[in-house]
């Protein structure tokens, strides 16, 4: 027979046990919830986000969360590098009516005009600290690259186009083959732009015209590699999409920045100045910059008079 107190003893414990198995019940629901909510959520696209700037500012503040999961790509032409003349602040058609002339050579004339304008062009940074960030990205052991539409392979006189380019950036003091030490030069045959394929080479991926995000999934089929995320520095909305819609493709967060900085630097285009310079290079084979170029043309207008 059992006892009041042994029968009160054992539905006190029953009451513990009930309002533990609650407790524990709750627990594992609301585990539950988490772990339901991170399925769902690893299900959605990743996030893309595009920034219009005119500074680098927000990527310099990006550099602390960086890390050596990330691929960072940079444009080269109006991001990295300009012209130093006004000439190349001009729009499409100024320039190609001013480059009117070089297009009307023929033969071997052309060929050595337009491989002098190629070979003797100045160019200065967009932003004289963008140097220091991409050599700050690879001391952290950032991939860091760039991703340009320029030509690879001959173009009239000059046997690779894309080694002007390097020797351009290298002497800028930018060298992206530090985040690619063992990967060997590669061609890209899947892609075709009017006869030529993409290229990499020495940390640069020469579109030669061809779509930027489609040139950017075939580098990483190439590479064999998904980075945890894909940020990217361009001037052209256009490029910018591109690349985003290649990250939403293979699932990997994306931050684009459509960086518009060589649009407000000084200098305004003067078609008359532009016009000399086309004649002078026409019949000397000489690129001459602004300042040289104002001198002769005075010298001439003097005379003139």
């Amino acid at each position: 027979m059992i006892s009041q107190g042994n029968l009160k003893r054992k539905w006190v414990k029953g009451e513990v046990a009930m309002k533990i198995q609650k407790v524990i019940f709750c627990w594992c629901c609301l585990f539950g919830g988490f772990v339901i909510y991170a399925q769902q959520d690893e299900r959605k696209p990743p996030v893309s986000i595009i920034h219009e700037v005119t500074t680098l500012e927000r990527l310099w503040r990006l550099l602390p969360t960086l890390s050596k999961s990330d691929l960072v790509l940079f444009d080269i032409d109006k991001v990295l590098v300009v012209g130093k003349d006004t000439m190349h602040r001009a729009t499409a058609a100024q320039r190609k009516n001013v480059r009117k002339p070089m297009n009307m050579l023929d033969g071997q004339k052309r060929a050595r005009v337009r491989t002098a304008a190629v070979v003797q062009r100045k160019r200065m940074l967009v932003d004289k600290k963008t140097p220091e960030l991409i050599k700050r990205m690879q001391k952290k052991g950032v991939v860091v690259g760039a991703l340009t539409r320029c030509y690879a392979g001959p173009f009239e006189l000059i046997p690779r186009l894309e080694d002007c380019r390097i020797k351009e950036l290298l002497e800028l003091g930018i060298d992206f083959s530090l985040s690619f030490p063992t990967l060997e030069e590669h061609v890209f045959e899947e892609l075709l732009y009017n006869g030529r394929h993409p290229l990499f080479k020495k940390g640069i991926l020469f579109a030669s015209h061809c779509d930027k995000g489609e040139v950017l999934r075939a580098f990483l089929r190439y590479r064999q590699w998904t980075p945890a995320r894909i940020i990217f520095v361009d001037n052209s909305q256009e490029n910018v999409i591109a690349v985003s819609q290649a990250a939403q493709t293979i699932g990997v967060p994306y931050i684009g920045f459509l960086y518009k900085a060589a649009y407000h630097i000084p200098g305004e285009f003067n078609e008359q100045l532009a016009q000399f310079q086309i004649r002078h290079l026409i019949d000397h084979e000489v690129v001459l910059d602004d300042d040289a170029a104002q001198e002769l043309l005075q010298k001439e207008q003097g005379k003139a008079d």
